[in-house]
């Protein structure tokens, strides 16, 4: 049991070791980069278009400002006061001055800012480094579905292509059989067979087709444009 335990350990430390992090930098190629493959020019309209991505971009400028106020709250909470004796500024006839100091100055800070600043601090820093996390997530995810539903689309595209095929043989068919069975060469069922045939191929073509149209949409949803105008 011991040395089963064991094995366990050191494979997930190996796996541990293993672990690459990352590269968020890659999941979206920046607009710099050059002699990108058609996906990645989707991915990276994906990301540049859809407005999704600049609601999480944002986040993480709104969270970062927020490190920044919670730093500075506790001035919020700073109270001074001062005040010159007046006998200094206008003294009666005859008296000196008779009251010190010349200056009052008081400055007022609640002990409690002392612990709950670095607590607000620590909480908007915890803030901005999720906002950041979402924004990875976000370019996953955005990768993750321009890559799929443009996969979805060639599918449908090279498959409409073959049912196109497999439709005007089968129509082809179908003209032969019904020009001889008009010279009585040909029975009615094996013309009606045919004719089957071909409006099954016709009926497998227009859904492919509707199929290969909604792909697309899905494609232009995420890129914001047509998909070909895309270069």
């Amino acid at each position: 049991m011991k040395k089963n335990l064991l094995i366990i350990f050191i494979f997930i430390g190996a796996l541990s070791l293993n672990a690459q992090n990352v590269d968020y930098d890659k999941v979206i190629l920046p607009e710099e980069a050059t002699g990108l493959s058609f996906e990645e020019k989707l991915v990276r309209l994906a990301w540049l278009n859809y407005p999704l991505n600049r609601v999480a971009e944002n986040n993480v400028e709104v969270a970062r400002k927020d490190i920044h106020l919670a730093q500075w709250d506790w001035l919020d909470n700073v109270e001074a006061q001062g005040n010159l004796n007046e006998f200094n500024i206008d003294p009666a006839p005859g008296e000196g001055n008779q009251f010190f100091p010349r200056y009052n100055f008081r400055l007022t800070l609640k002990l409690g800012d002392l612990v709950n600043t670095p607590v607000e601090v620590k909480r908007a820093k915890a803030i901005y480094r999720n906002s950041i996390e979402e924004v990875n997530a976000q370019k996953l995810t955005i990768r993750k579905e321009v890559l799929q539903r443009y996969e979805n689309f060639k599918l449908y595209d090279e498959l409409l292509r073959i049912y196109t095929v497999s439709m005007e043989d089968a129509n082809a068919e179908a003209k032969l059989l019904e020009e001889k069975f008009k010279n009585g060469e040909t029975t009615l069922n094996e013309y009606n067979s045919a004719l089957r045939v071909y409006n099954t191929e016709r009926i497998k073509r227009m859904t492919t087709q509707r199929d290969r149209e909604i792909a697309k949409l899905e494609v232009e949803e995420m890129i914001g444009m047509k998909l070909e105008e895309v270069n």
